[in-house]
Protein backbone atom coordinates (compact mmCIF):
# COMPACT_ATOMS: atom_id res chain seq x y z
CA UNK A 1 0.00 0.00 0.00
CA UNK A 2 1.19 3.51 -0.82
CA UNK A 3 2.31 5.77 2.02
CA UNK A 4 1.15 9.35 2.50
CA UNK A 5 4.68 10.59 1.73
CA UNK A 6 4.69 8.69 -1.58
CA UNK A 7 1.25 10.11 -2.40
CA UNK A 8 2.17 13.73 -1.71
CA UNK A 9 5.48 13.39 -3.58
CA UNK A 10 3.61 12.39 -6.76
CA UNK A 11 0.36 14.32 -6.49
CA UNK A 12 1.21 16.83 -9.23
CA UNK A 13 2.20 14.06 -11.63
CA UNK A 14 -1.05 12.29 -10.71
CA UNK A 15 -3.12 15.37 -11.55
CA UNK A 16 -1.26 15.83 -14.81
CA UNK A 17 -1.84 12.19 -15.79
CA UNK A 18 1.88 11.42 -15.78
CA UNK A 19 1.93 8.35 -13.52
CA UNK A 20 1.65 4.79 -14.85
CA UNK A 21 -1.80 3.26 -14.77
CA UNK A 22 -1.11 0.89 -11.85
CA UNK A 23 0.35 3.69 -9.76
CA UNK A 24 -2.59 5.93 -10.71
CA UNK A 25 -5.00 3.32 -9.37
CA UNK A 26 -2.92 2.98 -6.19
CA UNK A 27 -2.99 6.73 -5.64
CA UNK A 28 -6.72 6.85 -6.32
CA UNK A 29 -7.30 4.07 -3.77
CA UNK A 30 -5.06 5.80 -1.23
CA UNK A 31 -7.02 9.03 -1.65
CA UNK A 32 -10.25 7.13 -0.99
CA UNK A 33 -8.92 5.70 2.27
CA UNK A 34 -6.83 8.60 3.60
CA UNK A 35 -8.77 11.74 4.47
CA UNK A 36 -5.57 13.77 4.88
CA UNK A 37 -4.27 12.95 1.41
CA UNK A 38 -7.72 13.46 -0.07
CA UNK A 39 -7.77 16.97 1.45
CA UNK A 40 -4.24 17.60 0.17
CA UNK A 41 -5.29 16.51 -3.33
CA UNK A 42 -8.33 18.78 -3.17
CA UNK A 43 -6.15 21.70 -2.08
CA UNK A 44 -3.68 21.18 -4.91
CA UNK A 45 -6.56 20.98 -7.40
CA UNK A 46 -8.02 24.21 -5.96
CA UNK A 47 -4.65 25.98 -6.20
CA UNK A 48 -4.23 24.88 -9.80
CA UNK A 49 -7.73 26.08 -10.66
CA UNK A 50 -7.18 29.43 -8.93
CA UNK A 51 -3.89 29.93 -10.75
CA UNK A 52 -5.67 29.29 -14.01
CA UNK A 53 -8.36 31.83 -13.13
CA UNK A 54 -5.72 34.36 -12.10
CA UNK A 55 -4.02 33.85 -15.42
CA UNK A 56 -7.32 34.31 -17.24
CA UNK A 57 -7.78 37.69 -15.57
CA UNK A 58 -4.17 38.83 -15.94
CA UNK A 59 -3.27 37.35 -19.33
CA UNK A 60 -4.97 35.12 -21.85
CA UNK A 61 -2.27 32.43 -21.65
CA UNK A 62 -2.54 31.91 -17.86
CA UNK A 63 0.14 31.97 -15.19
CA UNK A 64 3.62 30.89 -16.29
CA UNK A 65 4.45 27.24 -15.63
CA UNK A 66 7.39 28.20 -13.41
CA UNK A 67 5.09 30.28 -11.18
CA UNK A 68 2.65 27.41 -10.84
CA UNK A 69 5.45 24.98 -10.10
CA UNK A 70 7.03 27.28 -7.50
CA UNK A 71 3.71 27.76 -5.72
CA UNK A 72 3.01 24.03 -5.65
CA UNK A 73 6.50 23.34 -4.27
CA UNK A 74 6.06 25.98 -1.55
CA UNK A 75 2.70 24.47 -0.65
CA UNK A 76 4.24 20.98 -0.48
CA UNK A 77 7.07 22.24 1.71
CA UNK A 78 4.67 23.98 4.07
CA UNK A 79 2.41 20.93 4.19
CA UNK A 80 5.34 18.61 5.00
CA UNK A 81 6.31 20.80 8.00
CA UNK A 82 2.74 20.69 9.35
CA UNK A 83 2.42 16.91 9.11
Amino acid sequence: MMTCREFTDKVTEYLEGQVPYGEHIGMWMHSLMCVHCRHYLDQIEDITELLGELGDHERDEGAPAEVKSALVEQFKHRHSREG
